[in-house]
C-alpha cells in the first residue's frame, strides 16, 4: 500500500461520505451482491442504474467516481490507494468495536451477516469517517 499522506486521507474521508450517500436511507442499502438497479436486478456498481448498494459496492463505487478512474495508470492506482485505505480502516471498526459477532472481519461478510443492520453499516460508516478526517 503507498504511504498514507494527507491527500491519501482527504481522499479516502471524501470517499466514506459519498458512500453515506449512497447508503443515505435503508432501501438503498443491499445484502449478498454489490448493487441493484430500481427493479432489483443485479448490476454493476457503476452502472448508471445502480441505485443500491452493498457497503463495499458502496465503497468502490464512491472511491472510483470520486477519482474520475479512466485507464490512466495513475488513477487506478489512486483509487487502490483510496479505496484500500478505507477497507483497512473499517475493517479495524469491525474488529474492534464488533468484536461480538464473532465473524471474519471482511466487509462482505460484515455486510451479509443476518445480525447486521442499516444502523451498523451507517454507524460504521460515519466512525471510519472521523478516524480519516
Amino acid at each position: 500500500m503507498e504511504p498514507v499522506t494527507d491527500y491519501l486521507l482527504e481522499q479516502a474521508a471524501l470517499s466514506v461520505d459519498n458512500a453515506l450517500s449512497l447508503l443515505s436511507s435503508p432501501d438503498k442499502w443491499i445484502k449478498d451482491v454489490f448493487a441493484r438497479d430500481n427493479m432489483g436486478n443485479t448490476c454493476s456498481y457503476l452502472a448508471d442504474e445502480a441505485k443500491c448498494f452493498c457497503l463495499t459496492g458502496a465503497l468502490a463505487r464512491s472511491a472510483w467516481t470520486l477519482l474520475g478512474v479512466g485507464n490512466d495508470d495513475n488513477l487506478y492506482s489512486s483509487f487502490t490507494g483510496v479505496y484500500n485505505l478505507v477497507c483497512m480502516t473499517i475493517m479495524d471498526i469491525i474488529t474492534i468495536q464488533r468484536n461480538d459477532l464473532d465473524i471474519v472481519p471482511i466487509i462482505t461478510v460484515f455486510n451479509d451477516d443476518p445480525r447486521i443492520t442499516y444502523e451498523d453499516i451507517i454507524s460504521v460508516l460515519q466512525q471510519a469517517k472521523l478516524k480519516l478526517s
